[in-house]
């Protein structure tokens, strides 16, 4: 009987040891203020899958608040970030998601049979995210997912995938 009250004990001790340690963890840092975001910024080292493509280099960004949370004004023509995203401040980071419309989709998958992009529309499980990251030097390290959609022979959608850091690139002063 001593034996298992002993074990028992040991066994508590350890749970609350675990729990104790998983809420140890440090909160984030507070938000860096708004001027270290605000302004143009050029992007350098466009990659896509891990592959330099240099596509966008060169190309500005514009990063503006509008209240609590900020808003890019990118390069027309084939660019990932939707006007529609919005990112909010999370330590040294701006983290972002959006929820694309039918529209949006048929955008980025234009060969795909519109009663699917309205299904996946509706379904608002296909959600692209970005987090914009402030590095010690002042530039800033973008990441941005991808989504890969799918469907039933008889045009039924069936969900999305996300690739996470599918485009990675950085935006200087």
């Amino acid at each position: 009987m001593a034996g298992r009250s002993t074990l028992a004990r040991l066994h508590a001790v350890i749970f609350c040891a675990v729990l104790l340690a998983g809420c140890a963890s440090a909160p984030p840092a507070p938000p860096l203020p708004p001027e270290r975001w605000l302004g143009q910024w050029t992007i350098t080292s466009y990659t896509e899958r891990g592959t330099p493509t240099y596509r966008f280099d060169g190309k500005t960004i514009q990063i503006s608040q509008a209240g609590a949370v900020y808003q890019l004004t990118t390069p027309t023509g084939d660019f990932f970030f939707f006007p529609g995203m919005r990112f909010a401040p999370y330590g040294n980071s701006l983290v972002g998601q959006y929820v694309p419309s039918s529209d949006d989709l048929e955008e980025r998958f234009s060969d795909f049979p519109d009663v699917v992009l309205n299904q996946a529309a509706a379904s608002r499980t296909c959600i692209y995210r970005a987090t914009l990251t402030m590095l010690p030097d002042g530039k800033i390290a973008v990441q941005h997912n991808n989504l890969q959609i799918f469907y039933s022979r008889d045009n039924r959608f069936h969900h999305c995938q996300e690739f996470g850091s599918w485009v990675q690139f950085t935006l200087s002063r």
